[in-house]
């Protein structure tokens, strides 16, 4: 599904990013998956990222800012 017509449905995804030390979820919203998107919410973020091993969150081999780290339950 593409942006389509005001008022017809359309395909979006909900980002989600937690800061368990400071207690903060921030949410966004984007008309796709793709790594663009990550590098737009987290263009000032330095730490670490939990991902699993979906292709976009290769964009973390490209900054020295961001450490990703893999989720357990896609160790295997």
């Amino acid at each position: 599904m593409g942006t389509g017509k005001k008022g017809k449905p359309h395909q979006g995804y909900m980002w989600y990013y937690l800061d368990p030390k400071e207690k903060l979820l921030s949410i966004h919203y984007a008309s796709g998956r793709d790594w663009k998107y990550l590098k737009e919410h987290l263009q000032n973020f330095a730490g670490y990222a939990q991902t699993d091993g979906y292709k976009a969150y290769d964009y973390f081999d490209q900054t020295t800012t961001i450490t990703q780290l893999n989720c357990w339950a896609h160790a295997r």
